[in-house]
């Protein structure tokens, strides 16, 4: 089972998959598909994503827009939230 850098950020953010959709102007079901990396979200939804969870885009998703996996063993990542270029 994957996990993603994006649904570690929601969940740290106290933030359900229907609060964040709701936030970024999505259904639920497009930010599930997301983050079980069953799609590939749109540039301006990626935008959406990472300005509404407060962390760079790139620390959301890789060069080719996917959402990167989370390595459960270096959450190092997670110290980039707020720092939106």
């Amino acid at each position: 089972m994957y996990v993603t850098r994006l649904e570690i950020a929601r969940r740290l953010a106290g933030m359900s998959q229907t609060a964040l959709a709701d936030l970024v102007g999505v259904h639920r079901v497009n930010v599930s598909q997301v983050e079980r990396l069953h799609r590939r979200p749109h540039p301006s939804l990626r935008r959406k994503l990472a300005e509404a969870l407060g962390y760079p885009e790139a620390v959301l998703v890789d060069g080719d827009g996917w959402p990167r996996a989370a390595n459960v063993d270096d959450l190092s990542w997670i110290h980039e939230r707020g720092r939106i270029a």
